[in-house]
């Protein structure tokens, strides 16, 4: 399995919010104190979507707006709309706002001044915790995805359109079927994005996608208790040594070395938060060979010791 399928395949949504937009001139709204990711699909109509320090762009029927990890947005019909809390909005209308440990749900807002109609279907969630969510962190903050983009991303438009359709499905295990669909639906437009987006910033992303550095990243991925060198990476890359270190550090923006050490403290603080194995039994599960090296470079990287970092975790 190539190293972006496993990365795609560990995120898991939890609580999932689907909710039927009805909007009418004029209407706007602004994501600042909405603590989820969420993504709003565009299923009639147009809308304006604003970022902050960034000109306006126009998202028509079909576009999509996908923010992975949440952040602060405005979505409106024109220049001059009204704009209100995301939450305000979903509150007003039976909503007691997102929580993850609810289980998903449907939802219904009804909002604007009576004028021209945009219909949207969004979905607000969170992934589940897991060690590969940091690297969602070389996403941007907000992805827009057009209709017409790549070859991947069409095709989830009749599943938006059958969501959008049966929202108000009160049949039994309507929800099930949708939360599942939605969760699809976020995985794909991630490929999609990461596919057919041709500049990448130095980062994983970059090097995921070069086919040589790309195989050195898996294996890291995969087995980070083997003793990697630069020569054995090169190695497994099929490349000369030099070639290889020089070719790393240009996409990903670190060293091989520095990289696998990075790998290996995210992995040693989700088994830190997650199993009861000593410090020193998950510095040998990550990798080091030197439970004292790893104590403080888990200190540079974190900020604290392993053991206050467990200690927080429970907190």
């Amino acid at each position: 399995m190539d190293l972006l399928s496993d990365v795609l395949l560990s995120l898991k949504l939890r609580s999932t919010i689907i909710s039927n937009w009805q909007l009418s001139e004029p209407w706007g709204f602004e994501t600042k104190s909405f603590p989820a990711g969420y993504c709003f699909n565009i299923v009639a109509g147009e809308l304006w979507f604003s970022a902050p320090d960034s000109e306006p762009e126009l998202l028509l029927a079909g576009d999509s707006v996908l923010v992975p990890i949440g952040g602060e947005f405005n979505f409106y019909s024109s220049d001059n709309a009204p704009i209100a809390p995301l939450h305000a909005l979903w509150k007003g209308d039976n909503f007691a706002g997102f929580d993850h440990y609810l289980p998903s749900e449907l939802h219904q807002v009804n909002w604007g001044g009576g004028g021209a109609k945009t219909t949207l279907l969004s979905f607000a969630f969170e992934f589940q915790p897991n060690v590969q969510l940091d690297l969602l962190k070389a996403l941007p903050s907000a992805i827009i995805l057009r209709q017409y983009q790549g070859t991947e991303f069409p095709s989830f438009q009749s599943a938006i359109a059958f969501l959008s359709q049966d929202a108000s499905n009160k049949q039994p295990g309507f929800v099930a079927i949708a939360a599942q669909l939605v969760e699809l639906i976020i995985i794909g437009q991630l490929r999609s994005y990461i596919l057919s987006e041709t500049k990448h910033p130095k980062g994983w992303l970059q090097g995921l996608l070069d086919k040589k550095v790309g195989k050195a990243l898996a294996a890291i991925h995969r087995h980070p208790e083997q003793q990697w060198s630069v020569t054995r990476l090169a190695v497994h890359a099929g490349m000369s040594r030099s070639s290889f270190a020089q070719r790393f550090q240009q996409r990903v923006g670190v060293g091989p070395i520095t990289y696998l050490s990075h790998w290996r403290i995210q992995l040693a603080a989700e088994l830190l938060q997650t199993t009861k194995h000593s410090i020193s039994e998950i510095t040998e599960i990550v990798g080091w060979t030197s439970d004292r090296s790893f104590r403080r470079l888990f200190n540079q990287r974190m900020g604290k010791s392993p053991l206050a970092f467990r200690r927080d975790a429970k907190q």
